[in-house]
């Protein structure tokens, strides 16, 4: 640290050096950290941070997607996509994809961190609502079948099942 700044007692704008008020920087300086915070406030700092933030995002998707991967399931995109390939490229319960055509997303499970399969948002979302026990899932699903003939008479059969 520069000696003649290391014996000032407070910063340009006269905030007092403080252990509370004062970060050390990589550089051994001093940071006057009321100051830091009144710049963000005044500046549209955080603004112009969210959109640069938001711009490299929108440019580096397939990058972002790979390091969430990675990161919350040690999956490589090679990994997702040899899934997703012996899956036939749909959702693992219903057959189908995202309507909005965002990706369908690795399912785990979340007491032992294992990943199951791939499923589309509603789908995923789900087995999630009913806490990933099938026995809720098998009682809805006999819940369901009771009533399916009543579906069937007005008009509401679905044959691909």
């Amino acid at each position: 640290m520069n000696t003649t700044n290391s014996k000032k007692t407070h910063c340009k704008r006269g905030h007092p050096y403080t252990p509370e008020t004062t970060k050390i920087t990589k550089q051994g300086s001093r940071q006057c950290m009321i100051c830091v915070k009144e710049r963000m406030a005044t500046s549209g700092f955080r603004e112009r941070k969210r959109e640069v933030y938001r711009v490299w995002r929108d440019k580096n998707k397939h990058r972002l997607y790979g390091y969430n991967l990675k990161s919350e399931y040690g999956l490589s995109v090679d990994d997702y996509n040899s899934m997703l390939d012996e899956q036939g490229g749909t959702c693992a319960i219903c057959l189908g994809t995202n309507k909005n055509g965002t990706k369908l997303h690795v399912d785990h499970d979340h007491d032992s961190g294992e990943i199951r399969g791939i499923l589309c948002s509603k789908c995923n979302t789900a087995i999630g609502l009913l806490g990933d026990d099938p026995r809720i899932i098998a009682r809805a699903t006999n819940y369901l079948w009771k009533y399916k003939p009543r579906c069937i008479k007005y008009g509401k059969n679905d044959n691909n099942i």
